[in-house]
C-alpha cells in the first residue's frame, strides 16, 4: 500500500505535525477548527496544488457519546430536557423533531417539543412543549441510517439511538376544588349570598379530573361523588335551617389529597317573614299622594299593592294623583331566602282634595309705599275659614274670616323692602286653595341722598347756559321738587345772594332733577345750587340735610 500523503494547504499542516498524515479525520479537524485556518498557516507562503479539507478522507460514522437523562433512571423531572452528546461534530441541518424524538410509553405520537443544536458542545437538546406527565416511561429516540442524523461530511449514525426513563412518581396533591350553591338551589335575592329555602340544595363545583370529591359541612363528611373530564362535579346535600359551613377536598387516583376548598357559607332559611306598616295616612287627608313606610326582617324586599296587582316596592313606597275616596294599600315582605308573607299588611284612608274658594286682598292697593313696617292687609273669603299669608311666597301668618267672610291681618316690624303678598283659604282637613291675586307693599325707611350733580362742586369755567342737575340715589316724589327744594343763587359783590330764575323738572326714569336758568348766567361769577331737605322719596322720606355746591362761570 503506498505511503498515505497529502498537497496543499494538509500537507502544510502536516509538516508541522507528523503525526496527523496518518490520521486523516485528525487532519480533516485541523483544518476546519472553527472555520479557521490551520496554524500551520500562520505568516507562511503557501505554494502548490490547494485541496479542499472535505476531500480528505472520512468515512467514519459518528456515535452517541452520552445522553441525559440515563437509560433507564426513575426520578426525571417532568419539567427537564432531553440531551445527546456526539462524538464528532454534526450536521445541524439533519438534527429535527423529526430525527430526535420522545414517546411516551404506550403511545405512537411523539411528545410536541423543539430540537436544537450547539456545534461548540456537540450536544442536541430535545425541549418539550410542555412539562412530561408524572410517574410515565417514556423513549427518547435518535433516527440513524441514510434517513437519519449524519457530521458534518454526510456520514450518518450507523443506526437507531434508543433510551428510555421514567419521571417521578405522582406526589403532588390536587389543587383545592371549588365549591358553589348550583343557581336552581339558591333561591335568595342575591346569586352570591349563598341564603335558600331549599333545605336540599344541590353543590357544585370544579375539581382535578376524575379525582373523588368529598363534600364536608363543618368537620362533618356529608358525602363525596367523582369529578368528570373536565373536572365538574355536583352533589345533592340535606341541610337544616341555620349556617352551614361548607368545604370540598379532591383526591387524585394516587391518592394525594387537596387542601380544603374556601369555605361556603350556606344558609338555610324555611321561615316565611312577617310585615309591619310603620307610617301611613289614616283617616281623610287633603292630599291625593301617600307614603307608606313598612318593615320586616334583616335582608327582606317587598311587594306592595294600592288597589291593583302587587309589584316591587321599597319603603317609603309614594303614591301620586290618587282619586278622592277610599284606598287600601297592602304590603308584604319576601326574605332573603324568598320566603313570602302570606299574611301582608293593610292600611285604609280616604282622599279629599277638594279646596275652598280663593280670598281675595282689598287693601292696600299693589305698589304702595310704607315708611315704618307697620300697615294692614284684609280681604275677603269663605265664611269661618283660616286665611294664610305669603310673603314673598314665605307664610306670613294666618286669620280667621268672620262669618261674613271679612279678615283682617295687622302687619308690624315688616323689614325694608320689597313685600309681595298672597292668600289663600285652607279647610279643615288642610286642602288650600290657590293664591290670591298678588299686592305689593314697598318698605322704605332711609331717606334720599344727591348722588350727583351738574356741574361738579367748585368748577370754573362753565358755561353762562348751563342746565343744572342732580341725580338721586332713588326714585323720588316730583311732587317734592320744585324750585322751592331745588335752587340756584347768585353771590353779589357785597355776598348776598339772589335766587336766579329758573324753572324745575324731574325725569323719574332717571332720578334726575334738572333746574335750567330763565337767562344766560353772569359772566366771572359765582352760583350757589342748593337742594333743600324738604325733598322726598315715594316712601315720603325726606333727605337728611340740605345739599349745597357752587361753580363759576366763563368770562
Amino acid at each position: 500500500m503506498a505511503a498515505p500523503h497529502a498537497t496543499g494547504a494538509a500537507a502544510l499542516a502536516a509538516s508541522t505535525d507528523p503525526r496527523l498524515l496518518g490520521n486523516p479525520i485528525a487532519l480533516k479537524e485541523r483544518l476546519m477548527e472553527r472555520g479557521k485556518p490551520a496554524p500551520a498557516t500562520a505568516d507562511k507562503t503557501i505554494t502548490g496544488k490547494i485541496v479542499d479539507a472535505r476531500a480528505v478522507s472520512d468515512v467514519t460514522a459518528p456515535t452517541v457519546s452520552n445522553v441525559v437523562p440515563q437509560n433507564g433512571i426513575g426520578d426525571m423531572a417532568v419539567d427537564a430536557n432531553v440531551e445527546a452528546t456526539f462524538s464528532e461534530a454534526m450536521d445541524a441541518s439533519t438534527l429535527s423533531a423529526s430525527t430526535f424524538t420522545l414517546t411516551k410509553q404506550g403511545s405512537t405520537t411523539p411528545v410536541a417539543a423543539t430540537v436544537s443544536y450547539d456545534s461548540a458542545t456537540k450536544k442536541a437538546t430535545l425541549d418539550p412543549n410542555a412539562n412530561l406527565e408524572v410517574g410515565a416511561t417514556y423513549m427518547a429516540t435518535i433516527k440513524g441510517g441514510s434517513s437519519g442524523i449524519k457530521d458534518t461530511v454526510g456520514n450518518a449514525l450507523a443506526s437507531d439511538k434508543t433510551w428510555s426513563f421514567t419521571t417521578l412518581p405522582d406526589t403532588i396533591p390536587p389543587d383545592a376544588p371549588t365549591v358553589s350553591l348550583a343557581s336552581e338551589s339558591d333561591t335568595g335575592v342575591s346569586d352570591a349570598d349563598g341564603l335558600t329555602k331549599d333545605d336540599t340544595p344541590t353543590l357544585q363545583g370544579k375539581a382535578e379530573a376524575y379525582s373523588k370529591v368529598s363534600i364536608y359541612d363543618g368537620t362533618t363528611l356529608l358525602g363525596a361523588t367523582n369529578a368528570g373530564a373536565t373536572g365538574g362535579y355536583s352533589f345533592a346535600a340535606g341541610l337544616d335551617d341555620g349556617l352551614h359551613q361548607i368545604t370540598a377536598k379532591a383526591t387524585d387516583a394516587a391518592g394525594n389529597s387537596s387542601a380544603a376548598s374556601a369555605v361556603l357559607d350556606v344558609q338555610i332559611d324555611t321561615q316565611a317573614p312577617d310585615t309591619e306598616i310603620t307610617a301611613s295616612p289614616a283617616g281623610a287627608v287633603d292630599k291625593d299622594s301617600a307614603s307608606f313606610e313598612f318593615s320586616s326582617e334583616a335582608g327582606t324586599t317587598f311587594e306592595c299593592r294600592l288597589d291593583a296587582d302587587y309589584e316591587p316596592c321599597d319603603s317609603p313606597k309614594t303614591y301620586y294623583e290618587l282619586d278622592d275616596g277610599e284606598h287600601a294599600f297592602r304590603v308584604k315582605a319576601i326574605d332573603g331566602a324568598g320566603n313570602v308573607d302570606v299574611d301582608p299588611a293593610e292600611a285604609r284612608w280616604t282622599v279629599d282634595t277638594v279646596a275652598p274658594s280663593v280670598p281675595i286682598i282689598t287693601d292696600p292697593a299693589s305698589d304702595v309705599r310704607d315708611n315704618d313696617g307697620d300697615f294692614i292687609i284684609s280681604g275677603t273669603g269663605d265664611p269661618n275659614s283660616s286665611v294664610e299669608l305669603f310673603d314673598n311666597g314665605k307664610p306670613s301668618g294666618k286669620v280667621m274670616a268672620d262669618s261674613s267672610g271679612g279678615w283682617r291681618a295687622e302687619m308690624t316690624g315688616v323689614a325694608e323692602g320689597s313685600h309681595t303678598y298672597t292668600a289663600k283659604a285652607v279647610d279643615a282637613v288642610g286642602n288650600a286653595s290657590a293664591a290670591t291675586n298678588a299686592r305689593t307693599v314697598i318698605v322704605d325707611t332711609t331717606g334720599p341722598t344727591v348722588a350727583a350733580v351738574s356741574p361738579e362742586p367748585g368748577a370754573s369755567g362753565v358755561a353762562l347756559r348751563v342746565v343744572v342737575k342732580a341725580t338721586f340715589s332713588e326714585a323720588m316724589s316730583g311732587d317734592s321738587i320744585d324750585v322751592s327744594t331745588f335752587k340756584l343763587l347768585k353771590r353779589k359783590a357785597d355776598g348776598t345772594l339772589d335766587p336766579v330764575a329758573a324753572t324745575v323738572t324731574y325725569d323719574a326714569s332717571a332720578n334726575k332733577a334738572t333746574l335750567t336758568p330763565g337767562n344766560d348766567l353772569g359772566r366771572r361769577a359765582t352760583y350757589i345750587v342748593k337742594v333743600t331737605a324738604g325733598v322726598k322719596d315715594l316712601a315720603a322720606n325726606q333727605m337728611g340735610t340740605a345739599e349745597t355746591w357752587k361753580f363759576k362761570t366763563r368770562a
